[in-house]
């Protein structure tokens, strides 16, 4: 356990304006920052952050902080480096997540007024694209809304509901927490498959996802609430044409299992085109043999920010060993600020001897005071 004197997160202060629909990048390097709202409006995975309240951040920590009508922020510490972005192409990425967020809304109200299933949402795309961002925004905007929404994360290479090779569900119903993640939400299900690529053992993956499937469905009819609420799904990415043309069947199968309503493509054309030709070809074909009607979902097509930080595959390993790491033993650093705080204890405590019962009862009026 670590111990974090304050005077050594404060030992270097960087204000930073930030105009609306701009963004702040930060990345932590070896030590403990902190940043804190001072002004205005902003927001982190979807989650507000409350102003002039510092929030801390373990090493090797990345994220983007955005607004809509403007802020100013104040980051803390020798360890974090930040840096406004303004690219014209990120500018209108959070009305774009909004206008999302605002139909799906329609949707999940409209089934809990019907009393039957919400929206389910799949997100997916190359590598270092920016999913689980997206995913972690919308799945906090819906838990904004007083909705419970179902994390499905099929991300075998990278799970952020549980340890790498899993397979994961867990019910959200509250934002995500900037430092405690999803571990202050109720215990996922949770599905070891062994393998960081689907095709390494496909029929192992599929057999895994309708059991996940199944566990999802009973769930969401045990709570209307959660039935309402509908999902969010992410699958995991890949690296070339190759990886592409087997991730549309990765998709194809999940959108069957989970009853896929809407697919969001982020920044891929190719694969945005491919999921269109082969989800149309074998809807025809279950057609033609006459078979159950196959779901078609919504196909949108999304822009990949500018602030997508690329990872080669030592990046990759390593932060999949961190994973496992605090998986297994948890965090390595934990936050408790060592901050001076001053108490009377004439007045504020009272200190007393407790005893066993064989042994002698203090009398009241000896009970000490300091």
């Amino acid at each position: 356990m670590f111990f974090f004197s304050i005077l050594d997160i404060m030992s270097e202060k960087q204000v930073f304006v930030i105009k609306d629909s701009q963004y702040l990048r930060f990345s932590t390097t070896t030590g403990v920052s902190s940043l804190e709202l001072i002004r205005g409006d902003a927001e982190l995975f979807g989650s507000p952050l409350v102003p002039l309240q510092r929030v801390y951040f373990p090493p090797e920590t990345e994220g983007s902080i955005n607004t809509l009508s403007g802020c100013e922020i104040a980051t803390y510490g020798n360890f974090i480096k930040a840096y406004e972005s303004a690219i014209d192409e990120d500018q209108s990425l959070p009305n774009v997540y909004l206008n999302i967020h605002s139909a799906l809304q329609k949707e999940r109200e409209q089934a809990r007024q019907e009393e039957k299933r919400g929206p389910r949402v799949l997100i997916c795309g190359p590598t270092c694209c920016g999913k689980g961002s997206i995913c972690k925004t919308l799945v906090n905007y819906a838990s904004r809304s007083s909705f419970r929404s179902v994390y499905v994360d099929l991300n075998v290479s990278q799970n952020s509901l549980s340890a790498p090779g899993c397979l994961a569900a867990q019910v959200i119903s509250k934002p995500y927490d900037l430092v405690e993640g999803w571990k202050l939400q109720e215990d996922p299900m949770v599905y070891v498959y062994g393998h960081t690529d689907p095709m390494e053992n496909f029929e192992v993956f599929q057999a895994q996802v309708d059991q996940l499937a199944e566990v999802v469905n009973i769930r969401c009819e045990n709570d209307v609430n959660v039935l309402s609420s509908g999902c969010f799904i992410t699958v995991p990415g890949y690296a070339d044409r190759k990886g592409c043309e087997q991730m549309c069947e990765v998709i194809k199968y999940v959108i069957q299992s989970l009853e896929v309503d809407h697919v969001i493509v982020v920044g891929d054309k190719f694969l945005d085109v491919a999921l269109r030709e082969s989800i149309s070809n074998l809807a025809k074909e279950n057609k033609e043999a006459e078979e159950a009607a196959m779901i078609v979902p919504n196909i949108i097509l999304i822009p990949k920010s500018a602030n997508c930080v690329s990872r080669d595959a030592d990046q990759v390993h390593k932060l999949r060993d961190k994973c496992i790491t605090s998986y297994f033993h948890g965090e390595p650093y934990q936050l408790l600020i060592n901050t001076p705080v001053g108490y009377n204890f004439q007045n504020d405590f009272k200190v007393v001897m407790a005893a066993a019962p064989h042994m002698r009862i203090l009398h009241p009026h000896r009970v000490s005071t300091i």
